[in-house]
């Protein structure tokens, strides 16, 4: 089945039982048929010079806050890996910001 045949096919269910649904379950519905079939084939998203740019400043900051010795998951990262830490940091706060992923990422830090 292609996509344009499943999508049509979640439609026709839709339609069959929109009369029996509240304005709320409707919507829930709705959105579930979208994120099924759309949420991957959205289209890319390019990083610009400034979007690079702002990471690193990002990082610099995450960087200039970090309390040394820095914990991840109960093992301590050694110092010379800090910036990698910062960066790591800065990405995701970045992808976040944007809506790029699809889950809640966070460093798992320790103190």
């Amino acid at each position: 089945m292609t996509n344009k045949e499943s999508v049509d096919q979640d439609l026709v269910e839709y339609f069959k039982q929109e009369s029996n649904m509240s304005l709320e379950d409707r919507r829930a519905y709705l959105r579930a048929v979208y994120d099924k079939h759309f949420i991957f084939t959205k289209l890319d998203f390019l990083v610009k010079y400034t979007d690079v740019q702002m990471i690193i400043s990002l990082a610099k900051d995450a960087m200039a806050s970090q309390r040394l010795p820095i914990t991840v998951s109960s093992k301590r990262i050694e110092n010379h890996h800090h910036v990698s830490v910062a960066m790591l940091e800065a990405v995701i706060n970045y992808l976040s910001g944007n809506n790029l992923l699809k889950r809640i990422v966070k460093i798992d830090y320790k103190e």
